[in-house]
């Protein structure tokens, strides 16, 4: 016997075999059993140092890496990337004390129910935000993007300055807390695996809440992973830290995608 090698589906003509098996008969030809082998041999280890043909195995491998290869890359360009769904803000307008009920009065689109809620919801629509204004002149701000915050935020301030009258108002200490970001994997979860094998940063309780909870601490940030293979990001404070938390997320959701 002799190794056995992909002789491109003996499409390579063999020209000295060829002429060595003219003439010979076949009850002649169990005598030539090992001058043909070591002819073939020879041909082969010629064919192999030239490159034109590779053993039994190294196609195949070559093939189902490539293929491997080739299902992730799919599977990558189907992933949603984090898009952002609301980021929160805060704010100072530097002075206490504000009379928010006479604030309410003369500012369209507030609402001010003291016996409800200690602050003053101003709501706006260019940018689309809701601010929270309170009496010792601190301001929360909710919006849909980090640009619409800043922008919220001068806005909240100059309406302030203009409906109080005091000079002294403006937007100090501003700064993002929260973002809120959302996105996807083409996947399938398997969320008891995962959260087994990633005890030390995974919690997870079927019977209270459908999703795993992720805690990454750098970029400090916390994941929702349903089994549906949808993602919830929160607590990133610049949209880099997000995406940067999605990307750690994503091969350890690869590792535990169903089959």
């Amino acid at each position: 016997s002799f190794f056995i090698y992909q002789l491109r589906a003996l499409s390579i003509p063999n020209m000295k075999l060829k002429k060595l098996m003219e003439g010979i008969s076949l009850t002649e030809m169990d005598g030539f059993e090992e001058e043909l082998e070591e002819e073939l041999e020879t041909e082969i280890e010629e064919l192999l140092q030239k490159g034109e043909i590779k053993p039994t195995g190294v196609k195949e491998e070559s093939d189902s890496k490539q293929s491997t290869d080739s299902k992730e890359d799919e599977i990558e360009k189907n992933v949603v990337k984090p898009q952002v769904r609301g980021v929160m803000s805060n704010m100072n307008l530097g002075v206490e004390n504000i009379d928010l009920l006479k604030l309410a009065l003369k500012m369209r689109n507030s609402e001010y129910n003291p016996k409800r809620y200690a602050g003053l919801i101003l709501r706006s629509r260019h940018p689309r935000s809701v601010a929270t204004i309170f009496a010792s002149g601190k301001v929360n701000i909710q919006t849909r993007t980090t640009g619409g915050a800043k922008e919220a935020a001068r806005k909240v301030a100059k309406l302030a300055q203009k409906n109080t009258g005091n000079e002294n108002v403006k937007c100090s200490g501003f700064k993002i807390v929260n973002i809120l970001g959302s996105g996807s994997v083409p996947f399938r979860v398997r969320l008891e695996n995962l959260a087994s094998e990633h005890h030390k940063y995974a919690s997870y309780e079927p019977d209270l809440f459908p999703g795993l909870v992720y805690r990454i601490e750098s970029p400090k940030c916390v994941l929702i992973v349903f089994a549906s293979g949808k993602v919830v990001l929160t607590g990133a404070r610049t949209e880099d830290a997000l995406m940067k938390a999605f990307d750690l997320i994503y091969p350890v959701l690869y590792k535990h995608r169903r089959a």
